[in-house]
């Protein structure tokens, strides 16, 4: 066979010979014993792809839209199709959010176009780690110190399990995901500037993928969180600190409404995304500003709420001593 361009359609079917639909991830050489697919995705929330892997086994996986062992592929090669038999099959996550962590260095300090990355810049100052945020969540998991080159320093080693566990939560969600919310935004910037606002993982706009990762996708269409029926990433963490903090409504008075900050962050979201369509570069700088600062409230607003219960209270719960941490 001939070598197989990124984005050309492979057709396939499940293990129940279901249609499944996916695209050549990856420019792949004719010699190549390996092909990475990427699957079809919607715009349909409740079912955005078929296939969904990785995290806990079990736990909002879906396979049903996975290609089957054995299957033949159709790829939409040209003048002719493409026909192969996939003699195995392994389902991986293209991205982790590790290794949000992990290859921050070259996405957000040495090999991007705006490197290094302001805000990215500053937490890596204070660490002297790259991967800051995985070596705090893998001690966390492990129960071991977490030994940073600068500041920092953490030893989980005779901390209590659910302590390690909410800060392993909390690190992955609002230090490595948090950032890596950040560095979306600046590509997108990057990507502007080159007069290549297509040039963007899986053909969606960084702009659009970080607002998708401040959100996280159990909020639904509409914002769970609102309703109690809590996320895991940021944008669920604005809401649960508005309502201890009296920020939420439209003013920011409240213990109802919404958190204010997602209010103000959903218009600076929309306008952010109307100018880099009209290719308005520059004048997107300050709204990322603005979205940091807005973004940040959520988190000092929890560093306040647990500095009160462990210092002023006293509490002592592991718990508690986890997400203080």
């Amino acid at each position: 066979r001939s070598s197989l361009a990124k984005g050309l359609r492979v057709t396939g079917k499940s293990s129940t010979g279901a249609k499944v639909v996916g695209y050549v991830y990856e420019d792949t050489p004719k010699d190549a014993v390996v092909l990475r697919v990427q699957y079809e995705t919607s715009d349909a929330q409740a079912n955005y792809v078929g296939c969904r892997v990785g995290g806990l086994e079990g736990y909002h996986r879906t396979t049903d839209g996975c290609y089957g062992l054995a299957t033949s592929l159709t790829i939409a090669t040209t003048p002719v199709e493409t026909t192969l038999v996939a003699t195995a099959v392994e389902h991986k996550n293209g991205r982790t959010l590790q290794s949000f962590s992990t290859n921050a260095q070259g996405l957000m300090y040495d090999d991007c176009p705006g490197c290094p990355y302001k805000h990215y810049k500053i937490f890596y100052d204070y660490y002297g780690d790259f991967d800051y945020a995985d070596k705090w969540v893998t001690a966390a998991l492990d129960g071991t110190a977490a030994d940073f080159t600068r500041n920092g320093d953490a030893d989980f080693s005779s901390v209590a399990e659910v302590a390690r566990v909410e800060a392993a939560q909390k690190g992955t969600a609002y230090m490595s995901v948090w950032m890596y919310v950040i560095r979306e935004f600046e590509d997108a910037i990057d990507d502007c500037t080159l007069a290549c606002i297509d040039c963007n993982y899986a053909a969606a706009h960084a702009w659009d993928e970080g607002v998708a990762f401040y959100t996280g996708s159990l909020e639904g269409s509409s914002g769970n969180s609102k309703s109690g029926d809590y996320g895991l990433m940021p944008y669920a963490l604005a809401e649960k600190r508005c309502i201890n903090m009296r920020t939420c409504g439209a003013d920011g008075d409240s213990v109802s409404g919404g958190s204010r900050v997602n209010h103000e962050l959903s218009l600076l979201f929309l306008g952010g995304q109307q100018r880099l369509q009209r290719g308005e570069c520059s004048a997107v700088r300050p709204i990322v500003d603005r979205i940091v600062q807005l973004m940040t409230v959520p988190l000092v607003q929890g560093s306040l709420r647990y500095a009160y219960k462990l210092g002023y209270q006293g509490s002592t719960l592991p718990k508690e001593k986890g997400e203080g941490a």
